[in-house]
Formats: structure tokens, sequence, C-alpha cells
């Protein structure tokens, strides 16, 4: 198929971070908020380049993360587990409440071992990317899942709205791609997360010692929540001067406004 090729301007998620203080979260799962990605323009900020008028557009999403320690995947995830990739659902397109647009892919994981939070048969985990009302989404920043392949998963629930976050049971990765370690070998099996690569793999048995050992250091009933942490830090902005009591009321509001599915 001819394609024509858009690139957007992004901004990335750390912008956001210094106004609300939410690290990898509310926006795309951690990666990018775009800037109405269903209506480019002409400007300078956007890159489109006309392969055919005939074609599927494609948006190439990429961005900064912030650097995720192992005891931060562990105190801010809600869920860590092992298990297998079953499939991938069919992509979705996600609008917000402002009415820009991003395109999201569900991938089903069967639970072998939980390590923290509830026990499920099945989690949904939701990454960034996918093809959905003629959008062809894809987002550089995101690890590859091989369908059958075992992983390590370290994930958060998105307990409010905000950005891209609708209603539902799903999981986002903990530090976007710091977030999935995949394992390899049958005797002694290695951990190797996916986003160094190999040169930084481990045993999985000194992976989940580590773990345990952050785990202790949680206090007793405490759950990571994504709402606290934006209103600790927007409250933390209002008292030193950051932001305004008005912008600080508008983001307020603004977690609970979740984004809604529009494709069919």
């Amino acid at each position: 198929m001819n394609r024509k090729r858009q690139i957007f301007r992004s901004v990335s998620i750390l912008l956001v971070t210094v106004l609300l203080g939410i690290g990898a979260a509310c926006a795309v799962h951690g990666l990018e908020n775009i800037e109405n990605p269903a209506k480019p323009d002409s400007s300078q900020d956007n890159i489109v380049e006309d392969i055919s008028a005939e074609d599927i557009p494609t948006m190439y999403v990429s961005g900064l993360l912030a650097k995720k320690t192992l005891e931060d995947l562990v105190t801010e995830s809600n869920l860590i587990i092992r298990g297998v990739v079953d499939h991938a659902e069919t992509p979705i397109q996600v609008e917000s409440a402002d009415g820009s647009v991003m395109n999201f892919t569900d991938y089903i994981v069967k639970v072998d071992e939980t390590f923290q939070g509830g026990s499920f048969d099945t989690v949904t985990l939701r990454m960034t990317g996918g093809l959905a009302n003629n959008l062809d989404v894809v987002c550089e920043d995101e690890p590859e899942m091989g369908i059958g392949k075992e992983y390590i998963f370290f994930l958060y629930h998105p307990d409010c709205g905000g950005s891209y976050n609708t209603e539902g049971d799903y999981y986002y990765l903990t530090g976007g791609p710091q977030g999935l370690y995949s394992i390899e070998g049958a005797s002694e099996r290695i951990a190797a997360p996916v986003l160094e690569g190999s040169e930084n793999a481990a045993p999985v048995r000194k992976l989940l010692a580590d773990v345990e050992r952050y785990q202790s250091d949680i206090p007793e009933g405490h759950t990571y929540s994504m709402r606290e942490e934006i209103l600790e830090n927007i409250k933390y902005n209002l008292e030193t001067g950051f932001i305004t009591q008005e912008e600080y009321d508008k983001m307020v509001l603004e977690m609970e406004e979740y984004a809604v599915v529009v494709s069919d």
C-alpha cells in the first residue's frame, strides 16, 4: 500500500512532568502527549511528506523518559507479574477531552506468577500504536513484544482521567519500556530489560530477590496511586508559586475527564 507519511511535532511528557510531577504516567502512558494529531496544519511545527493522496497517514511518536531504577519500578507499580503475551486486540482510537486523538493496542497477557498486586488469570496491557480510524500510529519508544514470549511486567493502573486515560480495567508499563523484562533460557533463566538489552541481563532469581528487597521498604498497606501522586505534585507547585490557583483548579478538574474510545 502507498502511504502518506506525516511526522508531527511532539511535546515530551517531561514538560508535563515539570508542571504536574507525574513522570511517565498520564499522557501516553509515559511517552508522549501529542498536540491535536488528528488536525495537522501547514506550519513549520509539522513535517508532512505527501507520497500519495490516497494513502493512510502514519504518525511517528517518540519522546524522552525519566530514568527509573528498579526500586522506582517496584514502588510505582500496582502489579508485577511473570506472564506470556497471548495476543493483541484490534487497535483502538482514543479521543481526549480536548479533542486530540491517539491510537492504542491492548495486549492480553496470561499470568503465570504474581509478585505484587492482585491475582489475575489475564491482564490487559495498553500500549501506544496501531492502525485505527484511518490513522496509523507508530511509537518508536514502545518495546516490541513477541506473541507467545515470556516477560516480567511492571505495571500500573491509571486511577484518574486526563490525557488519553479511558475508564476500564487495563494497565500501562511502569516507566514505559523500562518496565518490561524479557525471559530467556531454560535451566538458568535470564531476565533482560528490553530497553537496555542483553548486556544488562541477570538471572531471574536475582531480579526477583531485588524486587522482594525493595518491597520490604514499602509501608504496609501502601498502594501506588497515580491520582495521589498528581495531586501531591500540583499542590506543591501551587504552594511554591509555580502555578496559579486557577491553573491548579483546572488541573484537578481535568483529572476527572476521562478520554473515550472513538474507533468502531
